[in-house]
């Protein structure tokens, strides 16, 4: 990859190139909610640079500020006082909606072509536009949040228990807590939900302003965009290789093989392009060399070695076991430090040490 190229650089151009179909569909899908997610970012990045305005301030409530952008009266003069604040956001959902259309395009032609493995047609669905700003999720925490919250709840019950049972309090502690998240979460996603109409509203006006010219193309969004894209290809290449191993139906073997080295080689190219100059203020970021990059055959001996210790594990705990005692006990003895040599015994080599002789042997000997 020639830095000279990394002004049109198009990481679009780079998952097209992806000769596994597997990987490419995965990578497409995920670039393309990227995409929809940095629409929805854009807009309520503009409802709050227009709300703080003095125009905005004059409001009575939110509710007022949320239908006056609704039936479009002041949205106007919102973004004329504004000014210069709202040119960035509204140039980035400009180039956004376009890209939006055609990676999404990329993602259902990247399906159609990666069938389920019994000859099912995958189904790709494009979220329209709108129920993009309609806020979707459970209020429940879970995964390292709900662990966050457990871990501080034994730590203070530990604290606090004073005799009494410390698992009881921990689990008081614990509701307690959850109860105050989820009340957060819920008051959180229904302003959002007040927020759709008038995110809906701010979105159309950007696009009735939007100039024949613009180009909806990847180096047309500002580098904080492109990085970001960038990066999200970055950690869908690493996810869609963990996913493809955990599904050795739908992945064979040797196309697991196969898109794992091209997940490899992309990541590399796209932290090259982020280590150019273009992403670090015009100075070339220092990076570390990764280790040679796996060969196709490496990539299978490690792989069927996995499955192969996956396999034995589920045939014979006790041979797993086993094979896992014997492996510590390897790298324990291998860790072992050599026997440090002795001192060699002192020598005399100067004429002071002749004198310090000399007056050992001549002192007097008061016993």
């Amino acid at each position: 990859m020639n830095s000279s190229n990394f002004r049109n650089f198009d990481v679009a151009d780079s998952i097209r190139n992806i000769s596994s179909l597997w990987l490419r569909a995965q990578l497409f899908s995920s670039y393309a909610w990227r995409i929809d997610t940095l629409i929805v970012q854009q807009c309520r990045a503009l409802f709050k640079t227009l709300k703080m305005t003095p125009m905005a301030q004059t409001l009575d409530s939110d509710a007022d500020f949320r239908n006056t952008l609704t039936e479009g009266a002041w949205t106007e003069a919102l973004f004329g006082e504004a000014g210069a604040d709202t040119v960035q956001p509204v140039k980035t959902l400009q180039v956004l909606a376009g890209m939006r259309l055609e990676a999404h395009q990329d993602g259902a032609d990247a399906a159609m072509l990666n069938p389920w493995p019994n000859g099912e047609p995958r189904q790709y669905n494009v979220p329209d536009v709108y129920d993009l700003f309609v806020p979707t999720g459970s209020t429940e925490p879970k995964g390292e949040s709900l662990l966050r919250m457990q871990m501080t709840a034994e730590r203070n019950a530990a604290k606090m228990a004073s005799g009494k049972d410390v698992k009881a309090l921990a689990k008081k502690f614990l509701e307690a807590r959850i109860r105050i998240e989820k009340a957060s979460m819920a008051a959180m996603t229904n302003n959002m939900a007040n927020q759709t109409d008038a995110l809906n509203a701010l979105y159309d006006y950007t696009m009735m302003q939007r100039p024949e010219d613009v180009k909806s193309e990847f180096p047309e969004l500002h580098t904080d965009s492109q990085r970001i894209l960038i990066d999200s290809v970055i950690n869908a290449a690493q996810r869609s290789v963990a996913t493809a191993e955990s599904r050795p139906k739908e992945v064979n073997f040797d196309d697991f093989c196969h898109l794992s080295v091209e997940a490899d080689d992309l990541v590399d190219q796209l932290k090259v392009v982020l280590a150019s100059p273009k992403f670090n203020g015009g100075v070339v970021a220092v990076r570390v060399p990764r280790a040679q990059a796996p060969t196709l055959a490496d990539t299978k001996d490690k792989a069927e070695a996995k499955r192969k210790d996956q396999i034995e594990a589920q045939l014979s705990p006790v041979t797993a076991a086993k094979k896992v005692i014997a492996k510590d006990k390897a790298v324990r003895m291998a860790a072992k430090k050599e026997p440090k040599p002795k001192a060699a015994p002192a020598t005399i080599t100067t004429l002071a040490d002749l004198g310090q002789v000399k007056d050992l042997l001549t002192a007097p000997n008061d016993l």
